[in-house]
């Protein structure tokens, strides 16, 4: 994750830098470290230390500050809950049929829930471990509290509302091999935004570049390639 943030905190600086050498003429040297990054996800937890001087703790999938917000074990697999206000949950106590937890003082509000964690995930807990995933998901559809299934690898791929925005293309190689890969997640209403060829093979692209690119001379090239630089 580390690696993405960084590569998605480089692309939208990239894009600042350009934007203000639009404005003013000049470029600028770009900063952007997988360190810095990391610290910077850090988000909640680092401003509780910050400013609270609060130790972070380890949680699993749990929130550090809203309560439940979480994955739980169903009877199949695990489903994830985000009741991230009073109101959904509220939802998600009703729609599980346990409207008394909504109600009992010690989960009323956030601050409370957060309080008295431990006791309230061990009384809902019961409630997802008697249902399947599938179950679950019907029982909470039309709620406000958000949830979704933690799905594995295939059936990300085999979801419904992914293959009906087709984001994942099939293109093919130089060589004729067919690749699948996930195209860009972010569509434009005019502007074009899809895979426009297939990974290259290594070094299929060296003598174009050179060539047209670099404009280097024929027994450059051939020197390199004996020498082993490129390939």
């Amino acid at each position: 994750m580390t690696d993405i943030a960084t590569g998605l905190y480089a692309h939208g600086a990239i894009l600042a830098a350009l934007y203000e050498r639009n404005k003013t003429g000049k470029g600028q040297k770009i900063d952007c470290n997988l360190l810095s990054t990391q610290v910077a996800g850090l988000i909640n937890i680092g401003s509780n230390y910050l400013n609270l001087n609060i130790e972070g703790k380890r949680y699993g999938t749990a929130h550090e500050s809203i309560v439940p917000m979480q994955a739980f074990q169903t009877s199949d697999g695990y489903i994830t809950i985000a009741a991230a206000s009073n109101a959904q949950y509220t939802s998600l106590c009703k729609q599980l049929n346990v409207e008394e937890l909504a109600v009992d003082e010690r989960f009323k509000t956030n601050e409370l829930r957060v309080k008295n964690r431990d006791i309230l995930i061990e009384l809902l807990k019961p409630y997802f471990r008697k249902r399947t995933t599938a179950e679950l998901m019907k029982i909470l559809d039309g709620g406000s509290c958000p949830f979704g299934p933690v799905n594995t690898i295939e059936q990300v791929f085999n979801d419904k509302h992914i293959k009906e925005i087709d984001l994942v293309h099939e293109t093919k190689t130089s060589k004729g091999t067919r690749v699948r890969m996930v195209g860009p997640p972010v569509v434009y209403s005019v502007s074009q935004n899809a895979v426009r060829s297939p990974p290259p093979y290594l070094g299929q692209h060296t003598r174009e570049i050179l060539t047209q690119e670099l404009k280097y001379p024929e027994p450059l090239i051939q020197k390199l390639y004996e020498e082993k630089v490129v390939q």
